[in-house]
């Protein structure tokens, strides 16, 4: 959805405060979903970091 937004603000020429505010929020969502692959991994199966079959839902 952050990705859409920001092919929309570059269509309509939107200025570098607007687009710079959509990359951070783009950067933080990021962050974010990188933070809870990581504790889902280290998470494992009792407490043993898993192999990349964790990854999968």
């Amino acid at each position: 959805m952050l990705v859409a937004e920001r092919q929309a603000l570059r269509e309509r020429h939107a200025d570098r405060k607007e687009l710079e505010s959509n990359r951070l929020e783009l950067v933080a969502r990021q962050q974010q979903f990188s933070y809870a692959l990581i504790a889902r991994c280290v998470a494992g199966i009792g407490g043993q970091p898993c192999d990349q079959d964790c990854l999968l839902p």
